[in-house]
């Protein structure tokens, strides 16, 4: 049975996996940015990579909800309630992963991938978009380093366990 302190190193590995994809992600939309916003392929292309991004986010919080909250939300609004949870610090467990701020502000891009899985490709306008996608470098920014900040207290937390058993 994993001990919390290997919870903690699987969580920060699977961050990191996951940061590495949100990386490849952003050089692939990197690359392709400033193409023209009236071909539905170049939108579905770019609404693909908005939700991919958030999806990405998504799957580290799922991880750290498994690991760490004791499961994940459920109900109709479980991706909802999964971003929130990511805002509180849970006494003698974890820190909050993100801010309120940047939690507002990835809760755009929730919406944003809801309206597009349910919608058709053909129907999206680059004027729901452009605001989203000019944000998306800035914010991937902010996300790795809130949740870098975040790893560097869970490396710590495990440190610490790891300091006080060899010890005892």
């Amino acid at each position: 049975m994993p001990t919390r302190v290997d919870r903690i190193y699987r969580i920060i590995a699977q961050i990191q996996k996951e940061r590495d994809a949100l990386e490849a992600l952003h050089q692939e939309f990197t690359a392709h940015t400033g193409g023209d916003v009236t071909d539905s392929y170049y939108l579905r292309a770019m609404a693909s990579n908005l939700c991919d991004f958030y999806s990405g986010v998504e799957g580290i919080f799922m991880a750290i909800g498994k690991e760490l909250n004791g499961g994940l939300p459920t109900g109709d609004r479980w991706h909802r309630d999964l971003l929130r949870d990511m805002q509180l610090t849970i006494e003698r467990v974890r820190p909050a992963v993100i801010s309120e701020d940047l939690a507002k502000v990835l809760e755009d891009f929730l919406d944003f991938r809801h309206r597009n899985r349910h919608s058709y490709g053909y129907r999206l306008e680059w004027s729901r978009m452009d605001r989203l996608v000019q944000q998306f470098p800035s914010v991937l920014k902010r996300f790795n380093t809130e949740i870098g900040a975040f790893i560097s207290v869970m490396r710590r937390m495990a440190e610490e366990v790891e300091h006080l058993i060899a010890h005892a």
